[in-house]
């Protein structure tokens, strides 16, 4: 049985395990996204502009955009477009331009474990989506691949591991 076929009879075997994002757990991501993001001198308004990798159901972006946050979401394969702001695509060819978002966050996209991904394609397409000085926050991610020149890995004292500013 091929490698690919495997991964996708262990991710069909337990329903819902792509959405890890829970509603309860939505004011504390929140949280800490806002800390992370002011200790980086960045602060979110009705003026920024949001990505969200790996978007799944898009509870997140939902949670986003009822804080008036301007968020997109992207996912292979979204699951919920309730609130109209998914786009399918694969992160190694974001559908963005150059420079268009202030923030880029993603949980658990960067998993060799369960996808077959191009984490330096991945890494390129966040840094080229990036305005300069924007921020790409991370949260439980398994990043291998070195970053690419324009995006400066911030401060380990942050709450998230992989929090990066583009140059």
């Amino acid at each position: 049985m091929s490698e690919r076929r495997i991964r996708k009879d262990l991710m069909d075997a337990i329903p819902g395990w792509e959405d890890g994002t829970e509603k309860e757990n939505l004011d504390v991501e929140w949280e800490a996204l806002e800390r992370t993001l002011s200790s980086c001198g960045v602060v979110l308004d009705e003026k920024s502009k949001v990505l969200e990798v790996g978007s799944g159901k898009g509870v997140f972006l939902e949670f986003l955009k009822k804080r008036r946050i301007n968020v997109v979401g992207v996912d292979i394969r979204p699951r919920d477009n309730k609130a109209g702001v998914q786009v399918q695509a694969r992160v190694e060819g974001l559908p963005f331009a150059d420079g268009e978002f202030d923030l880029v966050y993603s949980s658990q996209a960067f998993d060799v474990v369960q996808y077959f991904q191009d984490q330096v394609a991945m890494l390129n397409e966040i840094s080229r989506v990036l305005k300069q000085g924007g921020i790409y926050i991370g949260s439980a991610e398994s990043i291998s691949a070195q970053s690419p020149t324009s995006l400066k890995k911030m401060d380990a004292k942050l709450m998230f591991k992989d929090v990066y500013k583009k140059a």
